[in-house]
């Protein structure tokens, strides 16, 4: 599995197609601790990645604070709608504001 994680990373890295960036994704519903945050972490920072996949993570991860990583790159990727993000959700985290900050600065 970890030769299949590697290889998602690099997709969710790399500038993959969105066919790529589903097919990592969906491997990420198989796979369980570090594995599973470290595909979800590089591919929560690739602004290519579909809405819905960031809408899902965006629900399973919102407060779990091992997460958090994969939060702050939810917020700052201006592909997550803006109706998930609601700055009081997040203000006692100092990163994640910043993250909505540089987010808002896009926009």
């Amino acid at each position: 599995a970890d030769d299949v994680v590697k290889c998602c990373i690099f997709t969710a890295k790399e500038k993959a197609d969105t066919q790529d960036l589903l097919s990592a994704y969906a491997l990420s519903g198989q796979l369980a601790g570090q594995q599973k945050w470290v595909l979800l972490f590089a591919l929560s920072g690739n602004w290519e990645l579909p809405s819905k996949c960031l809408v899902d993570m965006w629900r399973e991860f919102r407060h779990q604070t091992a997460y958090r990583n994969i939060i702050r790159n939810l917020i700052a990727n201006i592909s997550t709608p803006d109706n998930l993000i609601n700055p009081s959700d997040f203000s006692y985290d100092k990163l994640m504001m910043r993250a909505y900050h540089l987010r808002r600065s896009f926009k």
